[in-house]
C-alpha cells in the first residue's frame, strides 16, 4: 500500500474548503460525545492514527510476553518482604493486597503505554491498576469515522478500527468466568463522581446496558455493604469494575469502607484486583531490566522481548549501577548526562512529577536527582531516554494545517491479549490527556 498518511493528506487537500467549513460541526459533535476532559476537548486533529496489521500483531506479541513477566513479578512479590520493600509497599497497600480476590488473575486488565522509535515501540509504563480511554476511545471513533473524509478513505484502503469498549466488557464476563461464576452479573463501574473521565464511566455504563447487562455507576463513597452483599443505587451488585486508583482509595478510609469489605468477603469479583497495584510501580521496569533480580528469573524469550522494548531504567539510588555492561556511580553519572534520562515517581500517574533531563537545568537536575536519592516517602526511577519519531496531523485549531506529533501508543490488554490501541499526541515530550495532550483513534490498516 502507497504511503497512508501522504494518501489521507491529498484526500483532504483535494476538497479542504469543506472540511475547513465543517470544524465547528465536528468540535460540537465530539463535545456532545463526551469527548472531553474537564470540559476540554481531546481530540485536537482530524486524523486518526494508523497502524499496519503486522505492526498490530507484533503489539499483541510483546505485550503478551511482558504481561506474562509482570504477572510472574506481581505473584513474586505477594511471597516476598524483600520485593515488597524493594518496591515501597506501604502498610496501606499491604492490607489492600492480603485478601485472596476471587479473579486469580493479578492483572486483568492494563494498558502498556509506549513511544514509536524506528525500532518499534518502547514501553514506558504500565498502567496495572486501571487502563482509561476506552471508552473516550470509541466515542471519538463514533464520530469521526462518520466524518466523509475519513469514511472515504477507509473505503479506499479497507482500513477499520477496534470498539476498545468490547475487550472491556469481554474481559469483564472472563474474569467473571475465571472467578467460577456462570449466571448474569449486575456491573458497577466505580471512581469518585468529581473527576474528568465521569462521561467515559458513562459511555462505558450505556454500552454495558446495550450489550444486555444490568449497569450503574457509583461513587465508592456511596456505596453500602448489607446482608453479604455490595448495594449500588438500589441493586445488588456481582461484578466491579474498579477504576478508582488505590492511592486515592486509601485517602478516603472509612468512607470506602464497603467496597474493600465486600472484596475481602468474597462478595463480589472485582476487577482489577488490588494486587494489580504491585506491578503498577514503575520500579518494575526496573526489575525487568535487571536491577536486583537480575535476569535468570526471565527465559531467552522474554530477555529478548525485553531487551527490544523495555527502557534501561533503576531505582534513583547512591550506588553503582549496570549500564549496558559498563558500571558507573548512579547518581553522578546521571547528573553528569541529563540528556540520556528521564525522571520518574515510581507510583504516580498523568505525568505528575516526571522530569525530562534535557529539559532541565543542570543545577535544577542534580537538585532533584539527589532529593529523589533520600526520600523517605516516595521512590523514583531514572529511564534512559528513547528517542521518538514524529507525524505529521491535520491540526483543527490551525485550519488542518499539520504539525509535527510525537505519538504515544499504548495497547489495552485484556487477559494477556491486546484488544484496541489508545494513540495519545503531544507536541512536547509527556503524551499524556490529564497532563494536556490529545488523544485520537486508531484505525488497522492491511499490509
Amino acid at each position: 500500500m502507497h504511503d497512508p498518511i501522504k494518501l489521507y493528506r491529498q484526500l483532504l487537500d483535494a476538497d479542504k474548503d469543506r472540511w475547513l467549513a465543517d470544524i465547528p460541526r465536528v468540535q460540537q459533535a465530539l463535545i456532545d460525545a463526551g469527548c472531553h476532559y474537564s470540559g476540554r476537548p481531546f481530540v485536537k486533529v482530524l486524523r486518526p492514527k494508523f497502524l499496519q496489521r503486522s505492526e498490530y500483531a507484533y503489539l499483541d506479541y510483546v505485550s503478551g510476553v511482558l504481561m506474562g513477566l509482570f504477572r510472574r513479578l506481581s505473584d513474586m512479590v505477594q511471597d516476598s518482604e524483600d520485593l515488597k520493600r524493594y518496591l515501597a509497599i506501604s502498610d496501606g497497600e499491604r492490607r489492600l493486597i492480603a485478601p485472596e480476590p476471587l479473579c486469580p488473575d493479578p492483572l486483568p486488565f492494563t494498558r502498556l503505554d509506549s513511544f514509536a522509535t524506528v525500532d518499534g515501540p518502547r514501553f514506558v509504563e504500565l498502567n496495572g491498576e486501571a487502563p482509561a480511554g476506552a471508552g473516550f476511545n470509541d466515542a471519538a471513533m463514533g464520530v469521526l469515522g462518520e466524518h466523509p473524509l475519513i469514511k472515504d478513505f477507509m473505503e479506499r484502503t479497507g482500513a477499520r478500527s477496534m470498539k476498545a469498549m468490547d475487550g472491556v466488557l469481554d474481559g469483564l464476563l472472563k474474569a467473571w468466568r475465571a472467578a467460577g461464576r456462570r449466571s448474569r452479573p449486575t456491573i458497577l463501574i466505580t471512581d469518585y463522581d468529581h473527576l474528568p473521565t465521569v462521561p467515559e464511566f458513562l459511555t462505558l455504563r450505556d454500552h454495558f446496558i446495550a450489550n444486555g447487562f444490568d449497569a450503574v455507576y457509583e461513587d465508592p463513597r456511596a456505596l453500602t455493604f448489607e446482608g453479604g452483599r455490595l448495594w449500588a443505587k438500589g441493586k445488588a451488585i456481582d461484578l466491579v469494575y474498579r477504576r478508582v486508583l488505590t492511592n486515592e482509595f486509601l485517602e478516603k478510609g472509612a468512607e470506602v469502607k464497603a467496597l474493600f469489605d465486600a472484596y475481602e468477603a468474597q462478595a463480589v469479583v472485582m476487577v482489577n484486583p488490588f494486587r494489580s497495584k504491585t506491578a503498577h510501580k514503575k520500579a518494575c521496569f526496573a526489575l525487568l531490566s535487571g536491577d536486583h533480580l537480575g535476569t535468570d528469573w526471565m527465559t531467552r524469550e522474554e530477555q529478548a522481548v525485553v531487551e527490544r522494548t523495555i527502557p534501561w531504567t533503576r531505582k534513583v539510588r547512591d550506588t553503582k549501577a549496570d549500564l549496558h555492561g559498563e558500571e558507573v556511580d548512579l547518581l553522578p553519572f546521571a547528573a553528569a548526562n541529563a540528556e540520556r534520562f528521564v525522571l520518574k515517581p515510581s507510583d504516580e500517574y498523568g505525568g505528575k512529577g516526571v522530569t525530562v533531563g534535557w529539559e532541565c537545568e543542570a543545577s535544577a537536575w542534580e537538585a532533584l536527582l539527589q532529593d529523589a536519592a533520600r526520600t523517605d516517602t516516595e521512590e523514583y526511577v531514572l529511564q534512559e531516554r528513547i528517542h521518538t519519531i514524529e507525524e505529521p496531523f491535520p491540526m483543527l485549531d490551525r485550519e488542518l494545517e499539520d504539525q509535527p506529533m510525537i505519538v504515544d501508543l499504548d495497547p489495552y490488554i485484556y487477559f494477556g491479549k491486546v484488544h484496541g490501541v489508545l494513540a495519545r499526541l503531544a507536541s512536547g515530550s509527556l503524551c499524556n490527556v490529564t497532563s494536556g495532550g490529545g488523544q485520537i483513534p486508531v484505525l488497522i490498516m492491511p499490509d
